[in-house]
């Protein structure tokens, strides 16, 4: 069987999506299967893992909108590839399907409804064409693949999506799973160094936008510390997504701003020792289809303190989602302030409960009754996505 998919992501710098669809990829290569995968770019890109000869490159060589604008280029451009490659089933990552193509099956992955439910979180040209967009994909996609129970109801509640074409597969594993590092001593050291990070710190971990909910974070962490005396400081990892420019002025003016790090976008290595070292995560979003920074830094044993709302608590495992001693933070400094406090001087004790926990939803993640990443998308694409490969189904 011929499978596309949109890797548009692997030639952006990487993120939520782009590493998606990296593990997505590794598992159907896993497979004892004879699939071969055709993946369609208007930019050229390299994967860093070895594709066993199964996956070819489609890059587009033309000119125009189509090479500047990706949303474009998939539902104009691709079509026709598809026709060409003989694709049997073609899976959209990040919301954009192209148009139907006879015989070809598809399947779409929504990640969260952001842009329609909360239109001040992305800018009016981006929210209007992801509104479109998804919109148009999930009304003939043969199934629809929603990252969380949260998503698949803001998709029913939202888009008046059939149930039955909605299925619930959660977005991957944690690869800091282990309580081993990979990290060595030196390595650890350099990057202590490199963020000028002295001894504890609170670690946000995510894209800087207003979405993130920073300024709040920012506001709790200077209660704390002008409150007290101590050296932990607050550490941004992520790139600058948008309306990042208020974050910045907030950071610049903060009467602890020698105590707040700006690390920008951080290698993997770099992520797994700042969530292994992080005396706390703080993830006050005020939406995620997911959150996936909640699990990974459990699955290290890492505290988390986050907004009790859309799938924040689902991450972390349902409505007892943290151990105790927990806290969430809210809109007002003054909650986050607090539980700041408290994750950083119980991080010792709570470690190993922390830990137990991420254990367990990562294994509710990787389940197979649950329609898990490896059984039921990489090893039978088709059949556990109920497609059958005579018929049409909602593609006209």
């Amino acid at each position: 069987m011929r499978i596309g998919i949109d890797a548009r992501s692997q030639a952006r710098r990487l993120a939520g999506i782009g590493y998606y669809l990296q593990e997505m990829l590794k598992r159907f290569l896993e497979a004892e299967d004879e699939n071969e995968y055709y993946l369609y770019s208007n930019q050229d890109f390299e994967l860093p893992f070895n594709t066993m000869g199964r996956v070819r490159k489609r890059i587009y060589e033309g000119k125009g909108i189509g090479k500047k604008v990706g949303n474009v280029y998939v539902r104009k451009v691709v079509p026709q590839l598809l026709a060409q490659d003989g694709i049997n089933v073609f899976w959209g990552p990040e919301h954009c399907l192209p148009k139907p193509v006879s015989g070809v099956r598809y399947v779409v992955t929504i990640h969260d409804l952001a842009a329609i439910l909360y239109p001040g979180t992305a800018s009016f040209y981006n929210g209007m064409i992801q509104k479109w967009v998804c919109r148009t994909s999930c009304s003939y996609a043969d199934k629809i693949i929603a990252i969380s129970e949260n998503t698949k109801k803001d998709i029913l509640e939202v888009l008046s999506i059939g149930e039955d074409r909605i299925e619930v597969i959660y977005n991957g594993y944690s690869p800091y799973k282990r309580q081993d590092s990979r990290i060595e001593m030196r390595d650890g050291r350099e990057i202590r160094s490199r963020f000028r990070i002295e001894d504890k710190f609170v670690l946000f971990m995510g894209t800087i936008e207003p979405r993130k909910n920073l300024v709040t974070l920012i506001e709790g962490f200077e209660r704390w510390r002008l409150k007290e005396e101590g050296t932990c400081q607050l550490v941004l990892a992520g790139g600058l997504g948008w309306k990042y420019r208020k974050i910045l002025k907030k950071i610049e003016g903060s009467p602890v701003r020698e105590k707040i790090i700006l690390a920008g976008y951080v290698s993997e290595l770099e992520k797994e020792w700042l969530y292994r070292n992080a005396d706390v995560l703080a993830f006050p979003s005020l939406y995620e289809g997911f959150g996936f920074p909640i699990v990974e830094a459990m699955s290290v044993g890492t505290p988390v303190i986050t907004s009790a709302v859309s799938s924040m608590p689902e991450a972390g495992g349902g409505s007892g989602f943290l151990p105790s001693g927990s806290f969430r933070c809210g809109r007002d400094g003054r909650a986050s302030g607090s539980g700041l406090r408290a994750g950083c001087l119980r991080k010792r004790g709570m470690h190993t409960e922390v830990l137990c926990a991420g254990s367990e939803i990562l294994r509710k993640i990787m389940r197979s009754e649950d329609i898990g990443i490896v059984q039921n998308f990489g090893e039978r694409v088709p059949g556990a996505l109920g497609l059958s490969l005579t018929g049409r189904g909602n593609c006209a």
